[in-house]
């Protein structure tokens, strides 16, 4: 069913059976893990540098 919109104008719905919110068609991807442990080890290195 639908459930009011998003910060950004789009269509927020609600699943009547589980109640989980959700945008069909998002803009929005999920970030890799590879990304997500690359960003890791660089700011793992950035706070390593600053002392």
């Amino acid at each position: 069913m639908k459930n009011g919109f998003i910060h950004n104008g789009n269509q927020d719905f609600k699943c009547k059976q589980c109640n989980r919110q959700f945008v069909l068609n998002p803009k929005n991807k999920p970030i890799a893990q590879e990304t997500k442990e690359l960003i890791d080890k660089l700011l793992s290195l950035v706070l390593l540098l600053n002392y």
